[in-house]
């Protein structure tokens, strides 16, 4: 079976994995629920695939998350913590603590969640040159298939989040935080990837394009669609389309880039310059 077939079966393989739901009732934790709160809650408040909700009488003494949802505090409502939705792939929002400028707060995240993608894409750039570079010379071939794998691994990163939180919150959120973590290294890798084939074909149109390493080539392609992020209207979801590329991207190119590419194109100029 070639390599490249393998894609499906590995995403198949990672949802039949972690498919199974290990429910248990820790408090203030809910999956695939809206959770509401409004009363005293010492610790914190996450909600996996679903809205946190924060009654007038809610005194949440830790943070309060919710992981594909959003964070709605009503009139009344007091969070020691930060108020933290992740909405989608592409969606962070960071609610301002008391005393806060809610807009600088907004700002700095951006500026911070960018800046800290362009960082560490162009160290894994430099660092693994070989598997960025076959990763993205693969990408024509592999085309829509990328995207449909992220979804498949982001699917699957839901399915196990809902799975460890039922341990509890003694257990299950270090391990919630342990595949968060997982989840966006893959994804870092990937952008590299795009990010090193937008960017190489970027440089290729000039003159001086051929002559800069990988690593620009993977700093300009990253920051152009870091720039994308911030379009009106239309951002959003392509940043959302991205990061799910990004995603198998990266599992493919952590898996099976360096036995589907030629040895021939690891061997051109382009490659022993980079």
């Amino acid at each position: 079976m070639a390599p490249r077939r393998l894609i499906p079966l590995l995403a198949l393989g990672l949802l039949l994995v972690h498919g199974t739901l290990a429910w248990g009732a820790p408090a203030k934790v809910a999956a695939l629920s809206e959770l509401r709160v409004d009363e005293l809650v010492e610790g914190d408040v996450v909600a996996l695939a679903g809205d946190v909700v924060l009654g007038p009488r809610a005194d949440v003494r830790g943070h309060a998350v919710a992981v594909f949802g959003e964070v709605r505090a009503e009139p009344g409502a007091r969070v020691e913590g930060r108020m933290i939705g992740l909405s989608s792939l592409a969606g962070l929002a960071i609610a301002p603590a008391a005393g806060e400028n809610g807009a600088r707060v907004r700002i700095a995240v951006r500026l911070l969640i960018a800046g800290g993608w362009l960082l560490l894409t162009t160290l894994i750039g430099l660092l693994w040159p070989v598997r960025v570079r076959c990763g993205a010379i693969a990408l024509p071939q592999l085309g829509l298939r990328v995207a449909v794998l992220g979804a498949m691994v982001a699917l699957t990163l839901l399915a196990a989040l809902i799975a460890v939180i039922g341990l509890g919150p003694g257990l299950g959120l270090p391990l919630a935080a342990a595949l968060g973590v997982g989840f966006l290294a893959v994804k870092a890798v990937g952008l590299a990837v795009l990010g090193g084939g937008l960017g190489r074909v970027v440089l290729d149109r000039l003159a001086i394009g051929r002559a800069l390493p990988l690593t620009a080539a993977v700093f300009i392609g990253v920051l152009a669609m870091l720039m994308a992020r911030f379009l009106p209207v239309v951002g959003g979801a392509a940043w959302t389309a991205l990061s799910l590329a990004a995603v198998g991207a990266g599992v493919f190119a952590l898996t099976m880039a360096p036995q589907v590419v030629p040895a021939e194109a690891l061997r051109s100029p382009q490659a022993s310059r980079d």
